[in-house]
């Protein structure tokens, strides 16, 4: 109803809300954990919608320069140098931040999918990946063809694991991914 609610107790069992209403004040049963927050708040969680989480370690790079020049002349000159490790500390990071802002979940496009898939199990998040198949500046993978194949390779392993990992199909852009390989991920999807 759009409305604050005010001291209410809140039952969770499983990773699932049973009941939000007004609190009993009765005894904890044994085995229930009881949390009183008096001066909390407990809302929705966020989730992030367009992540290259990896890109947490170049934040910063350089600022106040148009799309272009950002990507082409300094983002794709420095991720060609990544090796799976920094993206496993990359997303560890991004995930770190995510968590600490009250998001539990984000939808990224990156190379070492993988890796990521690996740091979102290990944090509990949960995540929607799509293994960026693209080459020219993909540290990952030389061609499409590879990348291509190990997007197939990740959603294999991945998708739908502990039902919080989730992993698609990611062509980088028009710019840089060929007709036929659409085509090929459309059929494959």
């Amino acid at each position: 109803n759009n409305e604050t609610l005010r001291d209410k107790q809140i039952l969770v069992e499983d990773k699932k809300i049973l009941y939000i209403g007004k609190f009993s004040g009765s005894k904890t049963p044994q085995g229930v954990e009881r949390l009183k927050f008096p001066k909390g708040l407990v809302c929705p969680p966020f989730i992030n919608a367009h992540t290259h989480i990896p890109e947490t370690l170049i934040r910063g790079l350089i600022d106040d320069t148009d799309l272009k020049d950002w990507l082409w002349n300094h983002v794709w000159r420095v991720e060609p140098m990544m090796k799976a490790q920094d993206a496993r500390v990359g997303a560890q990071l991004g995930i770190a931040e995510m968590i600490k802002s009250g998001t539990i979940g984000f939808n990224d496009q990156y190379f070492y999918s993988d890796e990521i898939a690996k740091v979102v199990y290990e944090s509990g998040v949960k995540a929607f990946l799509a293994p960026s198949i693209f080459s020219d500046y993909n540290p990952e993978s030389k061609t499409q063809e590879d990348a291509f194949n190990k997007n197939i390779e990740v959603l294999k392993k991945w998708h739908k694991k502990d039902n919080r990992i989730f992993v698609g199909f990611g062509p980088h852009a028009a710019y840089t991914v060929s007709e036929e390989m659409f085509l090929r991920v459309y059929e494959q999807a």
